[in-house]
């Protein structure tokens, strides 16, 4: 969890002024958080918000939360929606979660991670356009920028 999963020679022990990112991943902290807060409330469990926030860090140290490592950078774009993770490259089990909580995770969440799981199984390579290099060219003033401008 110390380097990036997609820019792999990006990590905090070589460079420790780098931060790696804790991305979530099928389901985010706050899905998690709230099916087991759904539990609570379908259950006539009293509502206890510290009791709730253990239960989710139990998750997490159970691997049953699915986590990636990445970049600030590849987090804002996974975050923007501009680059999917495929689910295999994600680590924990989300699966025991998901059979474990299924009755508490909403509709909207489900169908999500179907659209997600479709995503993974077809995808062949994934696209990282969106990571290459791109140069603009600006012209002002009849400048053409990068120019060495003489003394």
């Amino acid at each position: 969890m110390t380097q990036c999963s997609i820019f792999k020679n990006i990590n905090n022990k070589d460079y420790r002024k780098i931060s790696i990112d804790i991305h979530h991943e099928p389901f985010t902290l706050f899905d998690i958080t709230q099916a087991v807060l759904n539990k609570y409330l379908l259950t006539n469990k009293e509502v206890n918000y510290f009791k709730i926030a253990e239960e989710v860090m139990k998750l997490h140290c159970q691997g049953k939360v699915g986590l990636i490592p990445l970049s600030a950078t590849v987090h804002q774009l996974v975050g923007e929606g501009k680059l999917f993770i495929p689910l295999q490259n994600v680590y924990g089990n989300f699966i025991e979660f998901l059979e474990e909580y299924e009755p508490f995770i909403s509709e909207d969440v489900k169908d999500i991670l179907q659209i997600k799981l479709k995503m993974s199984k077809e995808l062949q390579e994934p696209d990282m356009t969106i990571l290459e290099k791109k140069y603009i060219y600006l012209e002002v003033d009849g400048f053409l920028f990068p120019q060495v401008i003489e003394k």
